[in-house]
């Protein structure tokens, strides 16, 4: 076999890479997440043993047999199969905080390891009696197996630990400060990697779900940057200039024309989002709309009238 192959990499890759594509398909196809799927445990036997092979190529060319503690991969993640390692938090921001970027302190609920039992969830251990510690088990001449029974550590748990009440880890807040940029899209999803849960030295990722709410006049519709914009009748019927104040608190001077319909959109150029890996920005979109009629509208309105306009 092709240790190298079955983990999807190339046979000068790193010792890095191998760490992270084994525990991706480890993840992926551990029986624990695929019950009763005779393909996935089969699959999940071969990148097990490719990662054996890469990491320690002496267990399948002599007599020698899996050395114990925990420092096995295999060890780290097999715990905690079930449970998803990324935290994901739900982030509102205004539109302007969106438009300038903004850096924000948030609370992270996270798991750690247990301080006690190290992740283990035992706090007493003994020798595995079926490979006596070794962590394999001879099958053939050459050939070692991993322990099923204590999954290669050559030790196995005695005393469930008190302090985590079994689980292996501990549930603490985190607090971390983040920088948003300037930008972003409504319903965007930022992952910070390294931030999530902590099983032993398995660490997801923290997945932040950006939600954008407007802020004063101002509001994002498919990822526009808007304005709503009031204006005298009378401007409308006759036409004249109107002021829009943009969030860089820049006055911009656009011409209505005359007989211009209410709910008329205006493009303010390159005074909306900053473009995606650009210094660039979009167009402001300016919604211009009818004030509720003064009464300079309404005489206006009868002279119109009276003219027969």
């Amino acid at each position: 076999m092709n240790p190298y192959q079955i983990l999807g990499l190339q046979q000068n890759s790193s010792i890095d890479d191998v760490e992270r594509a084994y525990k991706k398909l480890a993840f992926q196809f551990h029986p624990d997440r695929n019950p009763g799927d005779a393909e996935s445990e089969k699959k999940f036997k071969e990148i097990q043993e490719a990662y054996d092979r890469i990491k320690k190529p002496e267990n399948f060319q002599t007599e020698n047999t899996f050395g114990g503690g925990f420092n096995s991969p295999f060890d780290i993640i097999f715990p905690f199969f079930n449970e998803d390692p990324n935290v994901t938090i739900n982030l509102t921001i205004n539109v302007q905080e969106a438009y300038f970027g903004i850096n924000k302190t948030i609370q992270v609920p996270r798991k750690t390891p247990c301080s006690q039992c190290m992740g283990t969830k035992f706090s007493a251990f003994s020798t595995c009696s079926t490979c006596l510690g070794q962590g394999a088990v001879k099958r053939a001449p050459n050939v070692h197996i991993r322990c099923r029974d204590c999954h290669g550590n050559g030790k196995t748990g005695t005393k469930k630990c008190e302090k985590c009440h079994f689980t292996g880890h501990i549930k603490e807040n985190t607090e971390l400060s983040i920088k948003l940029p300037s930008g972003l899209k409504d319903n965007s999803i930022l992952r910070l990697q390294g931030a999530g849960h902590q099983f032993r030295e398995f660490v997801g990722d923290l997945l932040l779900k950006v939600k954008i709410v407007p802020c004063g006049k101002y509001y994002l519709a498919n990822d526009e940057l808007c304005i709503n914009i009031e204006a005298p009748l009378s401007t409308f019927i006759s036409g004249g200039d109107i002021e829009i104040t943009d969030l860089d608190n820049d006055v911009i001077v656009v011409k209505i024309l005359p007989q211009t319909p209410s709910g008329t959109k205006l493009r303010v150029k390159n005074k909306g989002m900053l473009l995606p890996n650009s210094e660039n920005r979009s167009d402001l979109i300016a919604i211009i709309n009818v004030q509720v009629p003064n009464i300079t509208d309404i005489n206006m309105l009868v002279q119109l009238k009276n003219l027969g306009i």
